[in-house]
């Protein structure tokens, strides 16, 4: 039987690629002889130093390729330039990563199991951070994300309006070129939710598989944030929900309202720089 051509995608930022528990728990997995894996790693750091020990990098490694990216195009650009190499060499699937994933080493053996099994499009694990799942999640009718529930009585069963981050998912390459995510209007924040709720349209399956792998979401603190970075990602969240449509686009004041409060709640101060930065940028954009 001919081995899967597997192209696996890091992207990276502001950090040295073969440092990255990514990376690092790539290179241990079991499995991989069923596999023929290509490893891209989309630098999209800012930092100079940075960016010049990883282009000076020598991993001795074959499989692996190494892009720099001019500038900071999020995982949209990672994204788009993974195609381009699944065209070059015909790649099955594409396992999508970010730099603080930390894969199981049964992940490969547990990915090839089903794609002999199954006839899906797009896999995802159950991801956890700081002891609790992050994803996969699903997206009600009133737009509510909420935590998938491992205990469904069918764990591997199609949901019209799952989502989740997009670290850890395997796709294959024809659905992602298909979901066209260069007109999604979203570089980073919020693409993943896109590009599932765009699959679901489509009428791709999904399957969540039994695996967990550990993940360091950057945004899981709100405080930690910077304002631009707060306001980024609630600009990417309306262009999601405007997406969505219905019900949940009509309910989006009421959420970003919440979000507010709840900020004040956890920092008083906090709350009032991010709504007077909100308001700067607001009316900068206006006068504009």
């Amino acid at each position: 039987m001919s081995k899967i051509k597997l192209l696996a995608v890091i992207v990276i930022y502001n950090s040295i690629y073969t440092k990255s528990h990514t990376y690092k728990s790539l290179l241990n997995l079991n499995g991989i002889s069923n596999f023929e894996l290509t490893c891209l790693v989309y630098d999209n750091s800012e930092i100079c130093d940075i960016k010049k020990a990883n282009s000076a990098m020598d991993c001795g490694n074959t499989s692996v390729i190494y892009y720099l990216a001019n500038d900071n195009g999020g995982t949209q650009a990672a994204y788009l330039k993974a195609l381009d190499v699944c065209r070059a060499l015909k790649v099955d699937w594409v396992l999508l990563l970010d730099q603080d994933t930390t894969l199981p080493v049964n992940y490969l053996e547990q990915l090839y199991e089903k794609i002999q099994a199954s006839n899906y499009s797009i896999l995802l694990p159950n991801v956890i951070c700081l002891g609790r799942m992050i994803s996969p999640s699903i997206i009600n009718h009133f737009g509510s994300i909420t935590p998938y529930k491992k205990n469904r009585s069918n764990l591997n069963i199609s949901y019209h309006r799952i989502t989740g981050i997009a670290s850890g998912m395997l796709i294959k390459p024809s659905v992602l070129l298909s979901l066209q995510i260069e007109k999604s209007c979203l570089w980073l924040d919020y693409l993943d939710h896109w590009m599932l709720f765009r699959a679901s349209q489509l009428g791709y399956k999904v399957v969540v598989l039994n695996i967990e792998l550990s993940h360091d979401l950057s945004i899981s603190n709100p405080v930690t944030l910077g304002n631009k970075r707060r306001f980024d990602i609630l600009k990417s969240e309306y262009i999601f929900y405007k997406a969505l449509g219905g019900i949940p686009l009509l309910l989006y004041p009421v959420r970003v309202v919440y979000r507010v409060v709840h900020l004040f709640h956890i920092d008083y101060t906090c709350a009032l720089s991010f709504i007077a930065y909100s308001f700067r940028r607001m009316l900068s954009s206006y006068k504009s």
